[in-house]
């Protein structure tokens, strides 16, 4: 790499690496098929990921710019319903 005083130039290096940087912000854990009471199986992996375990609360959010659905552990300690 190369080593400039020329603020510029270092601006434009650091440009061009994080272009060239691909950062995950997604992981796909699959497709789940909606079942009758609409529920839906969530993946083991998933869960482990989220460090959450049977009887754990979470929060659900909708992203409405990209019509998903975020799923986050909660924080609220008095919501665990774990026995």
């Amino acid at each position: 790499m190369l080593v400039s005083n020329d603020t510029s130039q270092s601006q434009e290096l650091v440009s061009a690496y994080l272009q060239k940087v691909n950062v995950v912000s997604r992981v796909s854990f699959g497709s789940r098929i909606v079942q009758k009471l609409k529920r839906i199986s969530l993946d083991h992996n998933l869960l482990d990921n989220l460090q959450v375990r049977e009887g754990d609360a979470v929060d659900l959010y909708f992203d409405t710019e990209e019509k998903a659905v975020v799923i986050k552990k909660s924080n609220n300690k008095d919501r665990n319903i774990r026995e």
